[in-house]
């Protein structure tokens, strides 16, 4: 199948782009990184000739993500995250071929016991409901117009090629251990989740866009930890228990989250890396890359 995909150069995409080819699949990639043009802020003015004329498929990684850097560029976030979604629905409408939106675990907020995809999204910080407004965006495309979409909420997510300014845990813990510091928590360290190697987060997208599926679905492990003991066994693999860590106060916007991924799994998909699998290869890339 010949798949565009929006937000190729971000850590989701690179991830995706090569294992779809790696099946069969052509790849357009379509990121500002990779060329200026490539904004999908302009989608629907992109040559059709040029790009889209030439796909099957779109899957719409890019967006404004991280909780901070949202709360303090608002609108940014919300250009991109929702109107940047807009213009990718209409193009895919406008072609009338499947499209896949990455949505995010952050719609939920606070739930009550195992989450599945029926239940309300709640969270009401800037990232959460730019999120949510593009996820229910995207299944009233699914209902007005037919428009085959599948919408994909996956759990934390961790890759060695995840920028520092995204300041997520797992890479923060490791850079940190890296340079012997302690690792300083923004939060009390006691919200529970899970994480998800990126891997098993692009092989997600693989499954929906293979089996044609539609609808929102849940991506997670069924391995969750909390916040302060995942940091302690990070800096325990690496050789650095002694560091510990310092907490900080509770974030209003952190919850615990327990999501129900039956959906998915009942197409075949399940997550190749264990936690420790996945924190070992991570810490393994991150460490190797540093010495280069």
């Amino acid at each position: 199948m010949k798949v565009l995909i929006t937000g190729s150069e971000g850590i989701i995409g690179r991830a995706l782009c090569p294992m779809l080819e790696e099946r069969g699949h052509k790849v357009t990639r379509f990121d500002l990184a990779g060329a200026p043009s490539d904004d999908v802020m302009h989608l629907m003015a992109v040559s059709a000739a040029q790009v889209l004329a030439r796909c099957e498929a779109i899957i719409h990684l890019a967006a404004q993500s991280g909780v901070n850097h949202a709360r303090n560029h608002p609108y940014e976030a919300w250009n991109l995250n929702v109107i940047g979604t807009l213009n990718v629905l209409e193009t895919a409408r406008d072609r009338d071929i499947p499209v896949i939106v990455a949505s995010s675990n952050h719609v939920y907020g606070a739930q009550m016991g195992r989450t599945d995809e029926d239940a309300p999204l709640l969270n009401l910080d800037t990232y959460s409901a730019s999120k949510i407004a593009a996820d229910v965006m995207a299944r009233s495309y699914a209902n007005d117009f037919g428009l085959k979409v599948a919408v994909v909420r996956n759990t934390n997510c961790y890759s060695p090629n995840t920028p520092p300014w995204h300041e997520h845990l797992i890479e923060e813990t490791i850079r940190a251990t890296m340079r012997g510091e302690i690792m300083v928590l923004r939060s009390d360290g006691q919200t529970v989740k899970s994480y998800l190697h990126v891997e098993d987060v692009a092989s997600a997208y693989v499954t929906l866009l293979e089996t044609g599926a539609t609808g929102a679905y849940n991506v997670t492990s069924h391995e969750p930890i909390r916040a302060d003991d995942l940091v302690l066994c990070i800096t325990t693999m690496m050789g650095r228990a002694e560091l510990g860590l310092v907490v900080g106060v509770g974030d209003t916007w952190q919850h615990d989250e327990d999501l129900d991924d039956a959906k998915i799994r009942q197409l075949g998909w399940e997550p190749r890396y264990s936690l420790t699998d996945g924190l070992r290869a991570t810490i393994d890339a991150m460490t190797e890359t540093a010495k280069v």
